[in-house]
């Protein structure tokens, strides 16, 4: 589909029915990007292949099938498929509820007291370039923990994946059993993109900028107008604008990841677990040991009945619109592609300018050359000669012609310079023919 953003599918047989008789087959398509929404109409072209009627079915094994190729035929399949992301098990989330809201209004709302139920409040469409997401964590209401404690935000990543992965968390593994799964809180060669958008203890390590577009993340409690959000019980939010998300080519799914602290309201200070204070003085900015190894608060792995302070995370997919994310991508590639023309254009330019530049030289440099063969050149005696008249100026074309016969030119020899005769000596000087041009009834030399 169109929507999907040019999206492409590797195409595998896994089985196909022993018989010539309207054989079932069955395919397994892998696509190149992983989407949240796969739905749409399909385009698929098939080629028949036939035999004689006569033919009986005969295994070919890995050899190619003997049968007759015909044009392609043409199927538009209507699919309708959602990926669901796994959810964070709830050891780990501690039984929140993870929301996003595409407007102020809803974000401000209190969820004990509001008519408008969760499920609504939660928005599951797509987010377009220049609008501000909002997202919130609360902890469910039928917990009713009320004032007791409160819920702070502490840590806020946005990753994704490549070449299809979905990033989800399973730290010991056993849950989903594809081995220990972090999201987006580990660097991982999975992830495309990773970035750390809020951290409230070590706040210079952050992620502020994504191709030069900022994120302009900000928790709620830093920002006066949405002081109501934190001051309601178990609810901690969250603002940052998605229009740096466009800078990376279409078919990426993003996903947010949250950290965060259930604790006593009468804690005063930074709520720091207690397991994570060593690792804060490292000022390193992933929750990473000393060998690299993610090191969770023990929160995360355990459900540590008893304790005060409890550590807990979420994830939640984010989507973009499809069009204008196949927009900006298509915007750079052409962008990218008029700067390479642009390139070629001008050292093509360049290299004219050379030739030209050469090509004048040599035929000034033809040009002397040939004046100055010109200028040597030698007549026979009572010749007549065409005598062009040199300009004083350098320039102007002769077209004033005039003609001369050269009489005369008594050369004696050729190899001596100087000559003896009966006590007198002559000397060979190089002979010059003057043209007087005030003369009206002919030319004297």
């Amino acid at each position: 589909p169109d929507h999907l953003g040019g999206i492409e599918f590797d195409l595998q047989l896994l089985w196909s029915g022993q018989t010539f008789d309207s054989p079932y087959q069955l395919w397994r398509a892998t696509s190149s990007y992983s989407r949240k929404d796969y739905s749409g109409e399909y385009t698929i072209y098939l080629i028949p292949c036939t035999v004689q009627p006569t033919q009986s079915w005969v295994d070919p094994g890995d050899k190619p099938f003997p049968c007759t190729a015909h044009a392609p035929e043409k199927f538009l399949i209507p699919i309708a498929f959602q990926q669901t992301n796994r959810p964070v098990p709830v050891v780990y989330s501690l039984n929140t509820e993870f929301q996003l809201c595409n407007n102020e209004k809803v974000f401000l709302m209190d969820p004990t007291r509001s008519e408008v139920s969760m499920e609504e409040m939660d928005y599951k469409g797509a987010f377009s370039k220049g609008q501000i997401l909002y997202g919130r964590v609360m902890w469910n209401p039928e917990q009713n923990l009320n004032s007791a404690y409160k819920l702070q935000l502490e840590k806020v990543y946005l990753c994704t994946g490549k070449d299809g992965y979905v990033p989800f968390f399973d730290p010991t593994g056993t849950i989903y059993n594809e081995g220990p799964q972090y999201g987006c809180i580990q660097p991982s060669k999975h992830l495309k993109h990773r970035f750390l958008l809020l951290d409230r203890n070590q706040p210079e390590v952050t992620d502020k900028y994504f191709h030069d577009v900022p994120f302009d993340a900000c928790f709620a409690s830093d920002l006066p107008d949405f002081h109501p959000v934190t001051s309601m019980p178990g609810v901690d939010g969250f603002v940052m604008k998605v229009d740096a998300l466009y800078k990376v080519e279409a078919g990426h799914q993003w996903y947010l990841q949250v950290i965060y602290i259930i604790g006593p309201e009468t804690l005063t200070g930074p709520r720091v677990p207690r397991s994570l204070v060593h690792q804060l003085k490292r000022h390193r900015r992933d929750l990473v040991d000393n060998r690299g190894g993610l090191a969770l608060d023990e929160s995360l792995i355990y459900d540590n009945e008893g304790d005060q302070v409890k550590n807990g995370t979420n994830m939640k997919s984010l989507n973009l619109e499809r069009q204008e994310a196949v927009s900006a991508a298509s915007l750079s590639q052409t962008g990218a592609s008029i700067g390479s023309a642009f390139a070629a254009v001008m050292l093509l330019l360049l290299v004219l300018l050379v030739i030209c530049f050469v090509t004048r030289k040599c035929r000034k440099h033809r040009k002397k050359k040939k004046a100055a063969t010109d200028g040597t050149e030698e007549y026979p005696l009572n010749t007549k000669v065409e005598a062009a008249r040199r300009s004083t100026e350098r320039g102007e074309k002769n077209t004033n012609r005039q003609y001369c016969t050269v009489k005369n030119l008594n050369i004696l020899s050729e190899n001596e310079g100087t000559y003896k005769g009966k006590g007198a000596k002559v000397k060979q000087v190089n002979l010059e023919v003057k043209v007087h041009n005030n003369l009206h009834d002919g030319t004297e030399v």
